[in-house]
């Protein structure tokens, strides 16, 4: 591989690592909020019978 096509291979994959970390970061930490609990425990409203939506 040339010399020159491995730096801007290396630069760019290193690149779509960097703008992924926080992505995935802030993806996986803000989760639970939005799910209103947290991942391994049932949601509260698990056990509640279906309702008419009127």
């Amino acid at each position: 591989m040339q010399t020159d096509l491995h730096d801007f291979l290396s630069h760019f994959f290193g690149t779509i690592a960097m703008t992924m970390v926080p992505v995935v970061l802030i993806a996986f930490t803000t989760l639970p909020m939005s799910l209103h609990h947290h991942i391994g425990t049932p949601s509260s409203t698990a056990h509640v019978a279906p309702q008419h939506m009127t």
